[in-house]
């Protein structure tokens, strides 16, 4: 249902942080136990299981679509050639709301990845903290993203203007970074849980927000390519962050130094998406 839009697609992207939580809690344990090119190896080989295992289940999902595509007709079911494809990165960036919302998600995924690539290293080699500390923090970081993920679709639903909701979550995600690279190695378990759990929970918790109000912008025939065009920003945010940051490690920086330089994305960002908010506020009739 449109009004819980925001609900369902938080629900849809929980897969994301559990995932990685069960990652952080199994990967140690094999890398100590067979090393980390076993431990890889079993991992890829449980993907192309999972991928295999759940075929059955797409073509019962979708059997129109896997009919269609057994006979070569094309979307309407008719044999006649394809049809040209829908939206595309076009239409992306002739509509200003979409491209700044796709631009956003470039800022926020940057980060995501940042804070989730690395945090095992920072707390091992910076904090000093053992291996599997650090990733028993990772782990436990994830479910808490997962609940804030189903929790802010709500809140998205019921309460705060997607936009707006948006805009505080990247000013929330820019000062939950600045709070990550401050710990010390003195800083307690308490704090260093908290200071994670406060960047999963912005850092990887907008995901299902943004798709409700990327929803908002498509008709439903548009929707799917839409997404896929907006999520080529997402997915440039979520391959060019890993990297940045670890050039600035690389390149003398500190894991803090980089926490910080990242921060600046997403607050900028949650500032944009705020301005967008109180815009549709003021336009829409009161």
């Amino acid at each position: 249902p449109l009004a819980n839009r925001g609900l369902f697609f938080s629900i849809k992207q929980t897969g994301v942080p559990l995932g990685v939580a069960l990652a952080g809690l199994t990967m140690p344990w094999g890398l100590h136990a067979f090393g980390w090119r076993p431990s890889v190896a079993v991992a890829g080989a449980a993907c192309a299981l999972l991928a295999l295992s759940l075929w059955p289940a797409i073509a019962r999902l979708e059997p129109q679509l896997h009919a269609r595509r057994r006979s070569g007709a094309n979307a309407a079911g008719d044999g006649t050639a394809p049809q040209p494809p829908g939206p595309g990165l076009k239409s992306v960036l002739r509509n200003r709301p979409v491209l700044r919302l796709s631009l956003m998600s470039f800022t926020f995924a940057f980060t995501q990845l940042c804070f989730v690539t690395f945090l095992v290293s920072y707390l091992n080699l910076a904090l000093g903290r053992s291996l599997a500390v650090a990733a028993g923090v990772l782990a436990g970081a994830q479910v808490v993203s997962t609940i804030a993920r189903i929790a802010w679709g709500h809140v998205g639903d019921r309460w705060i203007d997607p936009a707006r909701l948006l805009g505080a979550l990247g000013l929330a995600m820019g000062a939950s970074c600045i709070g990550l690279a401050l710990l010390g190695e003195s800083a307690s378990m308490s704090l260093v849980s908290l200071a994670a759990a406060a960047c999963a929970a912005t850092a990887m918790g907008w995901n299902g927000v943004y798709f409700s109000e990327l929803a908002r912008h498509a008709s439903q025939n548009e929707m799917a390519a839409l997404a896929g065009a907006s999520q080529f920003f997402t997915f440039c945010g979520s391959m060019a962050g890993p990297v940045i940051f670890a050039e600035i490690v690389r390149h003398g920086g500190t894991y803090s130094g980089a926490y910080v330089a990242v921060a600046a994305l997403p607050a900028a960002a949650g500032a944009m998406m705020l301005r967008q908010g109180a815009r549709r506020s003021i336009a829409a009739p009161s």
